[in-house]
């Protein structure tokens, strides 16, 4: 019995100091493919014990400092090609959680206007 309550005392104070959340990465979505060179990503929480602070980057490399935002657009064009989002939830301990992306594919390419071959025909009446 002493044991069971040390064990549980430990396990309290385990999470008092470091925390104990569950983070569940957010979901992203966008429209793929898009001839928008300036395309939007939308990002909602994954749930969990997130508050509604998120960090979001760019092709993995760009990281945008924490706030409540759950959109971006790019301020500049973007190259065609395939641009990834990634987007962390915080929780109140300041723990991040697992990215949630979002891969959008833009096409800038117009297609290839059709050729329309008339076929004559001879008429012999």
């Amino acid at each position: 019995m002493r044991t069971k309550r040390f064990l549980t005392l430990l396990i309290l104070l385990h999470v008092s100091l470091f925390g104990f959340s569950q983070l569940i990465a957010p979901t992203v979505w966008g429209t793929t493919p898009t001839n928008n060179a300036k395309p939007t990503w939308n990002w909602s929480s994954g749930g969990g014990d997130g508050v509604g602070i998120f960090q979001y980057g760019y092709n993995d490399i760009l990281w945008f400092p924490e706030e409540a935002a759950t959109s971006f657009t790019p301020g500049d064009n973007l190259t065609e090609g395939d641009h990834t989002l990634y987007v962390q939830e915080r929780d109140a301990s300041n723990n991040w959680s697992a990215s949630g992306t979002f891969t959008i594919t833009i096409d800038l390419t117009a297609p290839v206007t059709p050729t329309v071959n008339t076929l004559t025909t001879n008429s012999t009446t």
